[in-house]
Parts: C-alpha cells; sequence; structure tokens
C-alpha cells in the first residue's frame, strides 16, 4: 500500500511538472549606487519554468527577449520571505551562494509558485 501512494505521489509530482507555471513577478536586480543604504533594482519580468525544470524570465510576456535562467534542481534551497523593500518574496539559494529574489504582488501567488518550484528540487 505504501509502494501504491508513493507511485500515485510521483505521478502528480509528474503531472504538475509537466503543467509547469508562467506569470508575471518582480525580479531583484543589481543596486543602484555602492553604499550599504542603496537601493535594490526591482524590475518586472515574465517568468515561466517548464517540465524541464529550468526558470527562465523575460523581459515581458512576447517572451522574446530572455534575460536569464536558473536550473532548478542546481539550487540548494527554497523558500518565502521578505526584503527591504518588496514582501511576498520566494528566495533561491543559487549554489555558489547568491541568493536570487523574486516577488509576488500577494502571498497566495508567492506560495503558489514556492509550491511549483519545489517540485524540481533534487531528491536525496
Amino acid at each position: 500500500k505504501e509502494a501504491e501512494e508513493e507511485r500515485k505521489r510521483q505521478e502528480v509530482r509528474a503531472q504538475k511538472r509537466k503543467e509547469g507555471k508562467q506569470g508575471l513577478l518582480y525580479k531583484k536586480g543589481g543596486t543602484k549606487g555602492s553604499s550599504v543604504f542603496s537601493r535594490a533594482n526591482w524590475n518586472q519580468r515574465w517568468f515561466v519554468v517548464g517540465e524541464e525544470g529550468v526558470l527562465r524570465y523575460y523581459k515581458d510576456q512576447s517572451m522574446g527577449d530572455m534575460k536569464g535562467e536558473i536550473a532548478l534542481s542546481d539550487c540548494k534551497a527554497f523558500r518565502l520571505g521578505n526584503h527591504r523593500e518588496r514582501l511576498n518574496c520566494v528566495l533561491f539559494e543559487l549554489k555558489n551562494g547568491e541568493t536570487f529574489f523574486m516577488s509576488a504582488d500577494n502571498e497566495v501567488e508567492a506560495e503558489n509558485w514556492l509550491e511549483v518550484v519545489k517540485l524540481y528540487e533534487r531528491e536525496n
């Protein structure tokens, strides 16, 4: 029975990965100025994650100008949090020690994104 439940969980996970997710979020860019009080630059981006587990972000919904991508299986951790200037952030801990921030308009949307990106966590 346990094996059957695990198989079903894996099927659901595979189906959700196939569906993926896309939407408009804010990405934390570099800071303006060199002071510790410098403000981060938050840019609106169109985010897309598909079955292969790569989060890509584009300048806009036309997806003509890709700005970057992150292989989600390479991330060490995902969590919700806030940044000084923005609430409802999803944080990605990258292998190089950096933290990637994306911010949703509300807590529910941030939780939905967190749930999706966690589908691609490397299973140990």
